[in-house]
């Protein structure tokens, strides 16, 4: 199975969301997954796919024509894709991936969860989506979403479908469990 994560390409402020990108990788390469990512070898996005390869996983990455995020590319993919803009690296994660983990992450994580959050409530896909919520990092957004439920702005099935936890492995088996063949409606 092809499970997109999305996160940052930074270390953050706590060695908890280095650990936890870690444990990702691993659970991806140990299930025989592959890890479909913004390519980053730095950071957070670094940390998982150096886990899924040293643990003999594959890894995508999906590189953009942008300055100063073409420069951080992993070198030593299993597979590396060239994108145009930031728009074509989604569309391309979002092509191959069977399932979404999110991690914690910066503008460029959001706009991800967004993306595929928004794809899923128009039921033009029904991908599975999974917030890892180390040390409280979505709380926030989390409560976010519970109020646009309870202000009549999302349904609540759509925010019961999209799962919060904190643990790598219950991440993967969510997707694992809940993803299907392509994932379009």
């Amino acid at each position: 199975m092809n499970i997109a994560v999305y996160c940052a390409s930074r270390d953050g402020a706590k060695s908890e969301y280095l650990n936890i990108a870690r444990q990702v990788g691993e659970a991806i390469a140990r299930g025989n997954h592959t890890l479909v990512f913004g390519a980053s070898d730095s950071g957070m996005m670094g940390a998982v796919a150096h886990a899924v390869m040293e643990n003999g996983g594959r890894a995508t990455g999906v590189v953009p024509d942008v300055e100063g995020i073409r420069e951080m590319a992993y070198n030593g993919l299993s597979e590396t894709l060239y994108a145009d803009t930031m728009a074509a690296r989604r569309s391309a994660m979002i092509e191959r991936a069977q399932g979404y983990i999110c991690l914690p992450g910066g503008i460029g994580t959001l706009d991800e969860i967004s993306e595929v959050m928004c794809l899923n409530h128009l039921k033009v896909e029904k991908k599975p989506i999974c917030l890892i919520n180390v040390c409280g990092y979505y709380d926030k957004l989390r409560d976010f979403l519970q109020t646009a439920v309870s202000e009549g702005f999302l349904p609540e099935k759509d925010f019961k479908s999209w799962v919060f936890v904190k643990d790598a492995q219950e991440a993967v088996d969510f997707i694992v469990k809940n993803g299907g063949q392509n994932g379009k409606v």
